[in-house]
């Protein structure tokens, strides 16, 4: 699941939610049953389940890390916006949204994909 990583930030510069992995999940798994046909039987069906879930699992932590307003207007390219997400944020964590966000084990800064 190495890849995830990359693909979880490109998912939060489109700006996906967490929320939005559940109706896709649902998708892809019909998409998959109706494209293996014959193929997709009960164990096809539980090991591409387990998948889902695991991707799933892991996107979701790094979507929800890296969705806060600071990261946000980053990614956006808006000094508005991170001008008000700054005065917001507590003043506690204003320098670890701005620095650091963990997305999925990996540390990284949101000004290295803004």
């Amino acid at each position: 699941f190495e890849q995830l990583f990359e693909l979880t930030i490109r998912h939060i510069r489109y700006g996906v939610r967490p929320e939005y992995l559940a109706p896709f999940g649902t998708a892809l798994l019909l998409t998959l049953e109706e494209i293996l046909k014959d193929k997709w039987d009960d164990r096809a069906e539980a090991v591409w389940k387990e998948v889902w879930k695991r991707a799933a699992n892991s996107m979701s932590r790094g979507l929800s890390l890296g969705g806060n307003g600071i990261t946000h207007s980053l990614v956006e390219g808006d000094t508005e916006a991170l001008q008000i997400a700054m005065r917001c944020a507590p003043r506690n964590l204003r320098s670890e949204w701005l620095c650091q966000v963990d997305i999925n084990g990996a540390s990284i800064s949101p000004l290295y994909w803004a």
